[in-house]
């Protein structure tokens, strides 16, 4: 099985991170090749306390990074991928938002096809409407989100059903080269764990 980084942007989330559901994939032989790493960007609540204990608790699977002030997802994202593929002992390095919008049961099948896969660098998590389930969603940002992934969709030219879903993946070969990651760094890191 390969090593993969994920990288959790977090800012307040100290009422919405779904603690036990880390706490339940953490214990789990899922995790074994799987570091987490929470990226606090700048929280004004107590998400750093929250971070820290389960870092202190996962010393193999859980690493944090904290900024001194918000910077916003994008540069909290930015700053994890660049710190993991550092690390320089991941295959893949993606990420997920931290209310789990994409829950940790489907990293299985990320990881079932991470391991099939030949050639696949870019791997992407889609929502789709099954049949059975249920999608609480605003209707304002759900149309909202269709045109955007519409727009974007046309000018990447990549037929991505849902651009904007919270789960994506990248080959270790490709992450110098994203455009996410040319940009100029913001942000000063406070402290991080090992």
């Amino acid at each position: 099985m390969q090593n993969i980084g994920l990288i959790i942007p977090c800012y307040n989330e100290e009422k919405r991170l779904p603690k036990e559901a880390f706490d339940t994939f953490l214990s789990s032989n899922e995790a074994k090749n799987i570091t987490f790493f929470f990226i606090d960007d700048g929280s004004t609540d107590n998400t750093k306390t929250i971070l820290q204990k389960l870092a202190d608790l996962n010393p193999n699977n859980v690493k944090t990074l904290f900024f001194l002030q918000n910077n916003g997802k994008a540069e909290a994202v930015r700053k994890g991928v660049l710190h993991a593929n550092n690390e320089n002992q991941f295959e893949y390095i993606g990420f997920l938002d931290a209310d789990l919008s994409c829950p940790l049961n489907q990293l299985k099948l990320f990881i079932t096809y991470i391991e099939s896969a030949q050639n696949e660098k870019i791997i992407f998590g889609s929502r789709i409407l099954k049949f059975g389930s249920k999608i609480k969603r605003n209707s304002k940002r759900h149309y909202l989100g269709r045109v955007f992934s519409t727009v974007a969709n046309s000018v990447v030219k990549i037929p991505v059903y849902d651009s904007q879903c919270g789960a994506k993946f990248f080959h270790k070969s490709y992450i110098k080269t994203l455009p996410f990651c040319l940009n100029t760094e913001r942000g000063e890191l406070v402290k991080k764990s090992t």
